[in-house]
């Protein structure tokens, strides 16, 4: 049982990585362009 909460609790964490990295990625040309120019 432990393993199994450990491993879908590293899944998540994973899934919730790869999620806020493509955002960033997705959002940071806007915000950079919007503070320089």
């Amino acid at each position: 049982m432990f393993e199994f909460l450990l491993l879908n609790f590293s899944l998540v964490a994973a899934f919730l990585a790869s999620f806020v990295t493509f955002h960033l990625l997705l959002f940071f040309p806007f915000l950079f362009s919007h503070v320089v120019f």
